[in-house]
């Protein structure tokens, strides 16, 4: 009988957080037929595996499973935390110390997860692990099984703690673990300098608080050597604020929207331009490629969609959602995605990315005669000997 009021509590509680879950993605709670048909099966499904399953079933571990899997089907960014994940994140909701220099990003929720960018002077460079290889487990929780936040949350720890990785690299078949020690490792900064032919270059790799002021000092130093054209390189770029990337489609932009955000409502606020801020004005393009997701896309699409502009390189990842921590009443919480960014368009950028109106492997640039500007970096000179032609 106690097990029977355990599956009963365990069906309420599912049922809660579905009821929740459906009024936060619709604006209200819809209990319409389908609605209760669909709980019917679970609670169904639910009561099989009490009473069928060949071994005991911990239905605390049930529980929780079936809420993860409910979360993580939206999409990457969504998870279920546990009461103890939940009041160990309200206790210490910044992130640890110590790092090991890894930025991922997975597709789905049940994918692995990909390598994206290599801080310098981190243990993973030392390491030699490269953008492109997968992030199979950590610490043996497998990234399929981890949401996005989970995984980047695992990956920190106090500085000299250790962490174990399961690896495939990007051409091996086979996977090896690795453990790597925490350390402090400074984000990577933006960079800038002149290339031949007076072609100035912007590298932002994020949008963490302060790039916007670091940015506002490459502009105008690449202005002061007397550039003719400005190529920014937003590849592998994922991480950042909004107000960062706003601040520097400000600097780029004298009019127009910069971006749109959609609401469960439908409510939509906006982001446009400010007169009076636009700090470069010039011939100006931006190199993106998969890896470029979030903040990267949504300055990628204000750029093409004002025609200000060229964005040429790969379609970009498709990540452009908003996510907020939602407590329950059982001391648990949901990460839930709230808000979808749109394009100055009205395009969304989840799922969907941003096209190139010039790709590397298509038309005229893939027929560039390449010249060495960056060894070891065939894009980029791919995209600056088609700037020095157009120059």
């Amino acid at each position: 009988m106690l097990k029977r009021y355990k599956i009963y509590f365990i069906i309420g509680s599912v049922c809660l957080i579905t009821f929740t879950l459906l009024g936060i993605i619709a604006g209200r709670v819809l209990l319409n037929e389908q609605t209760y048909k669909n709980l019917a099966v679970l609670t169904e499904v639910l009561e099989l595996v009490e009473r069928n399953y060949v071994e005991p079933v911990d239905l605390r571990k049930l529980y929780r499973g079936a809420l993860t899997g409910l979360m993580e089907s939206l999409d990457p960014e969504c998870t279920y935390l546990t009461p103890e994940e939940y009041q160990a994140f309200a206790q210490s909701p910044q992130e640890e110390p110590g790092d090991i220099g890894l930025e991922v990003n997975k597709k789905s929720g049940f994918d692995y997860v990909r390598i994206v960018r290599i801080l310098p002077n981190s243990p993973a460079e030392r390491e030699g692990l490269q953008p492109g290889d997968w992030l199979r487990a950590v610490d043996r929780f497998s990234t399929q099984k981890l949401s996005l936040w989970s995984i980047r949350r695992k990956l920190r720890g106090p500085i000299d703690s250790s962490v174990t990785l399961s690896i495939t690299k990007k051409e091996k078949r086979e996977a090896e673990r690795i453990t790597l020690k925490r350390e402090k490792v400074s984000p990577e900064r933006v960079s800038n300098r002149v290339f031949e032919g007076g072609i100035g270059y912007l590298g932002i790799p994020n949008f963490l608080p302060g790039v916007s002021g670091s940015v506002a000092q490459g502009l105008q130093s690449l202005q002061e050597s007397g550039i003719t054209s400005l190529l920014i390189d937003l590849r592998g770029n994922i991480l950042g604020q909004l107000n960062e990337v706003i601040a520097i489609a400000d600097m780029l932009l004298d009019q127009g929207e910069i971006t749109f955000l959609k609401m469960p409502r439908g409510i939509e606020s906006s982001y446009s331009a400010k007169v009076g801020t636009t700090l470069y004005g010039g011939k100006l393009f931006l190199l993106v490629d998969g890896d470029t997701s979030n903040w990267g896309e949504m300055l990628a699409a204000a750029i093409k969609d004002n025609k200000r502009g060229e964005l040429i390189g790969e379609q970009t990842f498709g990540r452009g959602s908003l996510q907020k921590i939602i407590p329950l009443e059982d001391g648990s919480a949901l990460r839930l995605s709230v808000g979808m960014f749109l394009t100055p368009g009205k395009a969304p950028i989840e799922g969907k990315g941003v096209t190139p109106d010039l790709s590397l492997t298509e038309g005229k640039i893939k027929e560039m005669v390449e010249r060495e500007f960056v060894p070891g970096d065939p894009q980029l000179n791919k995209v600056l000997s088609y700037i020095a032609v157009s120059n």
